[in-house]
């Protein structure tokens, strides 16, 4: 996961096909995801709060939007 700036933020791990988990580098599961029916994600934080969306970029990755819709991250 990326910055605007193209600085590393995170990885992802699949957990299966409809969850993903989000971890900062020291190993700290930061976020997850549960699949949404466009094929994104739906972003909690560990307290299940909806946080934002992972959307397509239309290629083989997604763009991460915060609660106004903002484009924050993308993933590659």
């Amino acid at each position: 996961m990326f910055d605007l700036d193209n600085n590393i933020l995170a990885f992802i791990v699949n957990v299966n096909a409809i969850i993903i988990h989000i971890f900062n580098f020291n190993n700290e599961n930061i976020m997850f995801g549960v699949l949404h029916s466009k094929g994104g994600f739906a972003l909690f934080n560990l307290d299940n709060e909806y946080i934002g969306h992972f959307e397509s970029d239309s290629k083989s990755g997604f763009n991460q939007f915060d609660l106004d819709n903002n484009w924050v991250a993308s993933v590659k």
